[in-house]
Parts: structure tokens; sequence; C-alpha cells
């Protein structure tokens, strides 16, 4: 129970990643490897306001949430907005992603150093001990934001007109530009949301895992797997299948070996798409 409950809350982690990844590649069509950075630029936004101003966590968080968001519309703006008009706009887009990554890592490194530093939080010495199961308040934490963040989204997506602006663009980008709907003011907000959303991923990962140049990379892949798992385009499968990671991953890490910890993720990965190689959470299309 105990290993089940860790692998729960990491997953609901990767949950909330692959939901970014989920929206932006569905509205942009461009896979946002960059979404590492901005995880990366919330864990040091927060780390920032925390440490530096000795501001309180949750003011932190909101920080995490703004610095993110305000790079990723900047990234929008500036540079996938462009690509989506290049005649290869998907190789265009995988490339100028992967370029954004990298210079905002190299960034980040050159004005920060690449030292290690640990986001300050009230909730990670507090230790939870429910019928036997113990887990630190930041790691609840964690899992319980990440899990109303993919919830409010779902809500926004269905319940509010710009949400449901999104799914029609989602079904049928042509359909929807030919009703009213702006293809580039949706991508926008997709973008703000997602980037939002990979902040506070950061600023909840900060306490956990420190604050490096590169943390984004490791849960990037992790969302990325999910993705494929779930079969690209499912939303509720993603979530499926990142708390099935979660607790893969944790399992392994427990009763095999820690040191392999990030390997498990592909091993999964593996061993689920040859059962399914369509993706765990689609339906299987005859072709004739």
């Amino acid at each position: 129970m105990q290993v089940l409950a860790n692998g729960l809350a990491l997953g609901a982690i990767y949950a909330l990643v692959a939901s970014c990844l989920l929206l932006i590649f569905g509205i942009l069509e461009i896979p946002d490897f960059a979404l590492g950075g901005r995880i990366m630029v919330g864990g040091y936004a927060g780390y920032f306001v925390a440490e530096s101003l000795g501001l309180h966590y949750w003011i932190a968080v909101v920080a995490a949430a703004l610095a993110a968001g305000l790079l990723g519309v900047v990234s929008e703006l500036a540079v996938y907005r462009w690509l989506r008009n290049t005649p290869r706009p998907l190789l265009s887009g995988f490339i100028g992603a992967l370029v954004l990554l990298t210079a905002t890592q190299i960034t980040v490194q050159l004005l920060f150093t690449a030292d290690f530093r640990k986001l300050p939080s009230p909730y990670e010495s507090q230790i939870l001990d429910f019928a036997g199961i113990r887990m630190t308040e930041q790691r609840l934490l964690a899992g319980v934001v990440a899990l109303v963040l993919i919830a409010a989204l779902h809500a926004y997506l269905r319940g509010t007109r710009g949400g449901r602006a999104m799914r029609a663009t989602l079904e049928d980008r042509r359909g929807a530009e030919i009703v009213g709907i702006s293809p580039a003011k949706t991508a926008l907000i997709a973008m703000l949301l997602g980037s939002c959303m990979a902040g506070v991923a950061g600023a909840l990962l900060g306490p956990m895992y420190l604050v490096y140049p590169t943390m984004g990379d490791a849960i990037l892949i992790k969302g990325l797997i999910v993705i494929v798992l779930a079969g690209m385009r499912s939303s509720l499968g993603a979530i499926s299948a990142a708390l099935l990671l979660g607790i893969a991953e944790s399992f392994g890490a427990s009763y095999l070996s820690l040191g392999f910890a990030d390997a498990y993720a592909f091993i999964f990965l593996i061993i689920a798409l040859m059962v399914r190689p369509n993706g765990l959470f689609t339906k299987s299309v005859l072709v004739r």
C-alpha cells in the first residue's frame, strides 16, 4: 500500500504534464518538447520567490505559473506561430521546439549556473501517517494539486465558450475556422493554459527533486511516454496511463532496483505496445 500510494502521487504529476502536452499538440499540432524548459522555469521562479524574497510557498507556485505562462506566450507568438505557416509545420515545429528547449536551458545555466537548488516548502518536512502509509505532505499535495488542475482543465474545456472553441478546433480545425473560431487566439490560450500548468508542475517538483537547468527533461519524457501509451489523443486515457506508469515505476524502484527507476517507464512502454500497438486506451480499427 505504501508503494502504491507513492506511485499514484507520482502518476498524478505525469498526468498533469501529459495533459499539457496533449492540449498544446492538439491545438498547435506541434510536439512541444520545449515544455520541459517551462517546467524548469517554473521551478526557478518558485525558488527565487520563496528563497530570495522569502514569500510563502503558495505565492511561489503562482509566480511559477505566471513565469512559465509568459514564456509560453512568447514562444507561441515569436516561434510557433511562424513555424505553423511553413511548408512542413510538424517537422519545423519539432526542430523549433528542441531549439527552444536547448536555448532555455543554456540561458538559465548562464544566468544562474548549474547548481542544484531546493525550493523551500513548509510541507516537505511534515510526514503524514494513515493506516501505516507514510508520505510527506508535499508529495500528497503535489498529487492532489495535479489532479485538481486536470479536473479544472476538463471543466474549462466542457463548460466555457473558450473551452468549447478549443474542443471544436481539436475535432476539426478547418470546420472551426469556418464558423468563426480564431485559430491564432485558440492557440495562444492553449499555450498559456498548458504553460501555466507546466510551471505549477515545476513548483510542485522543486521541493522533492531539486531545481536545476535540465530538471524538466525527465518529467517531459515521462509525459511523452504517457501520451504514447494512451493513444495520442485520449485525455482520460492519458490520466489512466500516467497512474499506471507511476505505479509501475514505484513498484520497480521498491522491489527491483532504485538505480533503474527511469528505465522502468521504457520497459513498461515496450511491453504495453507489444500488447496494444495502438495504445492502451484506443479502440482497435479493422483495416480491409
